[in-house]
C-alpha cells in the first residue's frame, strides 16, 4: 500500500540517461533547453554507431512526461535508463 501511494504521489527525483544519435541529441538539447531543465552531455560508442549520453536530473513527476515528449521528438530512436536519486548537490536547473 505504501509504495501504491509513493507511486502516485511521485515525490523526489530522477535521473534520466539517454543514448542517442548526434541528430537525436540536437533535439533533445533543443528540448531541454526550451524547458529550462539542466543537461550533461558525453561523448560515447554504442555496438554500431557513434553515440551520446544525455544525462538529466529532474522532479520524478515531470518524469513521465519528459520521456514521452523525448521519445515522440526522436521518433522513438532514444534508449532510455530511468533511475531514483536520492541525493546530490549543485547543477544548473535542479530543483530541490
Amino acid at each position: 500500500l505504501g509504495s501504491t501511494i509513493e507511486g502516485k504521489l511521485a515525490i523526489g527525483t530522477s535521473a534520466l540517461e539517454l543514448f542517442a544519435s548526434d541528430e537525436n541529441t540536437k533535439m533533445i538539447i533543443a528540448y531541454l533547453k526550451e524547458h529550462n531543465m539542466g543537461y550533461t552531455v558525453l561523448d560515447g560508442h554504442g555496438s554500431t554507431d557513434k553515440m551520446n549520453m544525455v544525462f538529466i536530473v529532474l522532479a520524478r513527476k515531470e518524469t513521465q512526461k519528459v520521456l514521452k515528449d523525448i521519445r515522440k521528438i526522436c521518433d522513438n530512436k532514444v534508449f532510455v535508463v530511468a533511475s531514483e536519486v536520492s541525493k546530490y548537490a549543485g547543477g544548473y536547473g535542479v530543483i530541490k
